[in-house]
C-alpha cells in the first residue's frame, strides 16, 4: 500500500491515479537520483538498500536516517525517512516505510547551536579577560548578594585553610581582610567589603576599589624558604614607609625610630 501527498517530490515520478505494483528498488533508487541531495545520495542508497534492510531489521525494530532533498512543492527539504518491521515479535520481510518533513526541526537545532555558538565564543572572550585580569589580581570571586554565597573563578595559590570552590561570601571576604589586613587598615577594608552595602555602592559606579596594606601575602601564597625571606623584607619595607613616623619615608626620624625598624 502506497499513501502520497500531492506536494511530495515522489507523487511527480509515481502515478496515484491507478493502483499498481511497484518494484522497491528501482523506485527507490530513481526518488534518490532525483531528490535526495547529493551529500546524502550514498548514504541513502546504503540505508535503504534492500538487502541492508533485511540485515538490520533482523536485529532492531526500527532504522531512520535524515536527509536533505530538493525542497517540494511546500519548500520542504529536511526529511526523515523511518522503516518499521511489522511484526514486533520477529522479522517476516514485511515492513512499513515512512517519509516525513522535519524542516522545523532542523531549524530548532540549529538555532540552539548558534545559541551554543554564541555562548561558547562569550565564554572564550571572558576567559581572555579573565586570563589578563588574573595577572593582577591573586583572586577573582563572583559573588551573589542576594543569596550572599561566592563562587572562586580564579586563585593563583591556595589561600584559606581548605581548599574551597564555594561558600559564604561575607563570612569569606571578612576572613581575607582580617587575616591578611594590617590592623590599621581592617576598619577601613571591614566597610568596603560590606556586601550589604556594595550593591548601594555599585548603583553609582560601574567599580569600587581600594587598597590596603597586606601581612606576609609572599609567604602565605607561595612555598619554601626563600619565599619566606622575601616576604620579611618586604614586610620591613612596607611597615617603615607606611607606618614608622614620619609616614611615607624610607628614612626614620631618629635614632630610636630606626632601631625600631631594626629591630623589626
Amino acid at each position: 500500500m502506497l499513501k502520497l501527498e500531492n506536494t511530495a517530490n515522489a507523487s511527480r515520478m509515481i502515478s496515484m491515479q491507478r493502483r499498481k505494483s511497484l518494484d522497491y528498488v528501482s523506485t527507490m533508487k530513481g526518488y534518490a537520483k532525483n531528490y535526495v541531495g547529493e551529500e546524502d545520495l550514498e548514504k541513502f542508497l546504503k540505508i535503504m538498500d534492500l538487502e541492508n534492510l533485511k540485515q538490520e531489521l533482523a536485529e532492531k525494530e526500527r532504522i531512520n536516517f535524515r536527509y536533505r532533498s530538493i525542497p517540494n512543492m511546500r519548500g520542504e527539504q529536511y526529511f526523515e525517512v523511518q522503516v518499521v518491521r511489522i511484526n514486533e515479535v520477529q522479522f517476516d520481510n514485511r515492513v512499513l516505510i515512512g517519509f516525513h518533513h522535519i524542516d522545523d526541526i532542523i531549524a530548532e537545532e540549529e538555532r540552539k547551536q548558534y545559541e551554543l555558538q554564541q555562548a561558547l565564543e562569550r565564554t572564550e572572550a571572558s576567559n581572555e579577560v579573565l586570563l589578563a585580569i588574573s595577572k593582577i589580581y591573586y583572586e577573582i570571586l563572583r559573588i551573589d548578594l542576594e543569596a550572599d554565597t561566592y563562587e572562586q573563578i580564579y586563585t593563583e595559590r591556595q589561600i584559606y585553610p581548605e581548599e574551597k570552590r564555594t561558600g559564604c561570601a561575607s563570612a569569606d571576604v571578612r576572613y581575607l581582610h582580617e587575616t591578611f589586613g594590617v590592623p590599621e587598615y581592617r576598619e577601613r577594608m571591614r566597610e568596603f567589603f560590606d556586601l550589604h552595602t556594595l550593591a548601594e555602592r555599585l548603583e553609582k559606579d560601574e567599580t569600587v576599589a581600594a587598597e590596603y596594606l597586606a601581612v606576609m601575602m609572599t609567604s602565605i601564597l607561595t612555598s619554601g624558604y626563600t619565599c619566606s625571606v622575601i616576604s620579611s623584607v618586604i614586610s620591613v619595607v612596607l611597615f617603615n614607609y607606611f607606618l614608622t613616623e614620619p609616614s611615607f619615608q624610607y628614612q626614620p626620624a631618629s635614632a630610636e625610630g630606626r632601631g625600631c625598624v631594626g629591630d623589626f
